[in-house]
């Protein structure tokens, strides 16, 4: 199937008749480009700007999925509202939900909502992206005192909250070992009083935000 060459549906407004063409003709190029049969994944990072042009693409990315050229479908910085507007994408109401939103989501940062706002809305699993605040939490005062009982880094403690928050994350690493510490989080749980304390930094700093 050529989905270069695929109409686009006239059952759509303009916007979401754009975004449709323009999106599913450029992903029919770029993955032959990568020479791959598909992929196990694609995701939408970033929604447009309104919920028509939200919907168009995704019409688009459900075209890849229907055509096998994808496995899964995923989006990255949606609201609640932003997934609602999915709902519409199909015209024939059989919408595929996405697997994964990531969010930028960490000690300190990110909604304290995400994790049940993205479940309460098809079991969307909230992938962490920048885990560790853009490295802010390696030497975080907090996290470092919380994983001394346990011979854990900050940063493992902060990527443990994450999980423990109901959420994955994504993060990268200059070194193997670096990357076999961030995985090196499974063999111990943080404490309510813990989870407490790192809750509450996340909580304060949208407080700030809000305010500011």
């Amino acid at each position: 199937m050529n989905l270069a060459a695929v109409l686009c549906p006239w059952s759509l407004s303009w916007r979401s008749r754009l975004s449709w063409c323009t999106l599913l003709y450029l992903t029919s190029l770029r993955i032959p480009f990568r020479n791959l049969p598909y992929l196990d994944m694609i995701m939408l990072d970033y929604p447009a700007g309104d919920c028509d042009s939200i919907r168009g693409q995704w019409a688009a990315f459900e075209a890849m999925l229907a055509a096998k050229k994808t496995k899964s479908l995923a989006v990255s910085n949606f609201s609640p509202d932003q997934i609602k507007c999915l709902s519409a994408a199909n015209t024939t109401g059989n919408v595929t939900d996405p697997a994964v939103n990531q969010m930028q989501y960490s000690v300190g940062s990110g909604s304290s909502t995400v994790v049940s706002d993205d479940t309460a809305l098809g079991g969307i699993v909230t992938q962490a992206y920048s885990p560790l605040g853009s490295g802010s939490l390696i030497d975080d005062p907090d996290c470092t005192r919380i994983g001394k009982p346990y011979n854990k880094s900050s940063a493992q403690v902060a990527l443990r909250w994450i999980v423990q928050r109901g959420a994955v994350f994504t993060t990268e690493a200059s070194s193997l070992v670096h990357f076999q510490q961030d995985l090196d989080i499974f063999d111990f749980a943080l404490s309510a009083a813990d989870m407490e304390v790192l809750n509450k930094k996340t909580l304060a700093r949208r407080t700030l935000l809000e305010e500011a």
